[in-house]
């Protein structure tokens, strides 16, 4: 009989684990089990409080839980339903591959009616790369789904997105003034999103003006997504470690709309480590020391300009060139979203004003969205 080498058998595991990924079997995992079993503790006491904020979830045997998405997924007024199924979603992806842990088997889209491209876009990003033997179910028969929601997410690169083997069959088209272009991914050495202006220029149907500006400002956020946005002992995965850019032109509103978002510790968790923290407690003085009401403040600080988390000179100028893109338009806003803050800059027929607010649930990493008229 013919030896059994460690190298064959080592193959044969590999095999027999790319088997089971397939078919959607849970691994056994590699690693420090006490540790995996506390994680675990963890992940089901989140998902009980998201459970008590309304989250409708079916818990199955195994584990195995199904989401049934909401009617609208947008982060204006549907911020903090839109974030509850978004935040669920994350944690039962990362979760431990135990048995006895909670992780996601299924998502139900027959709810789904609208999807703004900001949320579509984080639920592209917090998807992606899922396993392979689960994708499939994540997009059940698209008879199920709106069809205007399932144009959006396939405009988008969804289906490319979660690794999908066969990408569902599309539903019969329907006439919208709302078009979404393919997402591109990228990390700080990639910044080439040359893709996605030429894809918004096509939708448009001429060129963008101003878009020197927009350049400088997706330069920085991406330069950030590399030096702060991931610090050491941050808990993400090394595949999380990029940023997500997409857009979309509304005709009939004449509307642009660019979207950028990584999957960090955000700007309110990144700020306070540099100099510039100093000048922010004078800020902070006027308002109470609660965690939430700090984030607006920071990011309201993070706009102004040449302010950074570095002693370098030549950054902090990202942010309020984005502000001079709206500014050169003429109309329009730009939102900055992390943690529990939020930021808009308008320019309108009145001038321009700037808001703060204070969200619900936070925002996990940083999402930045402009809206410029056409």
């Amino acid at each position: 009989m013919k030896k059994y080498s460690p190298r064959r058998r080592a193959r044969d595991i590999q095999r027999t684990v790319r088997q089971r990924r397939r078919s959607g079997a849970r691994t056994r995992p590699v690693g420090n089990l006490p540790a995996l079993l506390a994680r675990c503790a963890e992940l089901q006491a989140q998902l009980d409080e998201l459970l008590a904020r309304g989250l409708k979830a079916e818990l199955a045997s195994g584990g195995r839980v199904y989401l049934e998405l909401p009617a609208v997924m947008e982060l204006g007024e549907s911020h903090d339903e839109t974030m509850l199924y978004l935040s669920a979603i994350r944690r039962l992806v990362r979760g431990p591959r135990l048995r006895q842990c909670y992780w996601l088997a299924g998502l139900r889209f027959g709810e789904l009616k609208h999807i703004s491209l900001a949320a579509a876009l984080m639920l592209t990003a917090e998807l992606r790369g899922w396993n392979r033997g689960v994708a499939d179910k994540l997009a059940p028969p698209t008879d199920e789904w709106d069809p205007e929601v399932f144009r959006r997410l396939a405009s988008l690169g969804f289906f490319e997105a979660l690794g999908m083997r066969r990408a569902p069959p599309p539903p019969a088209k329907a006439p919208s003034a709302v078009q979404f272009v393919r997402h591109i991914r990228g990390d700080r050495k990639r910044k080439d999103y040359r893709a996605l202006k030429d894809q918004l220029t096509a939708a448009v149907g001429k060129r963008i003006e101003k878009w020197t500006f927009l350049h400088g400002g997706l330069d920085e956020a991406i330069t950030n997504v590399g030096h702060h946005a991931y610090p050491p002992g941050s808990r993400t995965w090394p595949k999380d470690r990029v940023w997500y850019l997409g857009g979309a032109c509304d005709r009939d509103a004449r509307l642009l709309q660019v979207a950028f978002y990584d999957q960090g510790v955000g700007v309110p968790e990144s700020l306070p480590t540099s100099r510039i923290w100093e000048r922010v407690l004078e800020s902070l003085s006027a308002v109470p020391l609660a965690n939430k009401k700090r984030h607006s403040v920071l990011l309201k600080s993070a706009m102004e300009p040449d302010r950074t988390s570095t002693a370098k000179t030549d950054r902090g100028k990202g942010l309020p060139d984005m502000k001079e893109f709206i500014r050169q338009r003429g109309a329009g806003s730009l939102v900055l979203r992390s943690g529990h803050g939020l930021y808009r800059f308008t320019v309108d027929a009145a001038g321009e004003s700037y808001t703060t607010e204070t969200l619900g649930l936070p925002v996990e990493g940083t999402l930045i969205l402009w809206e410029a008229r056409l």
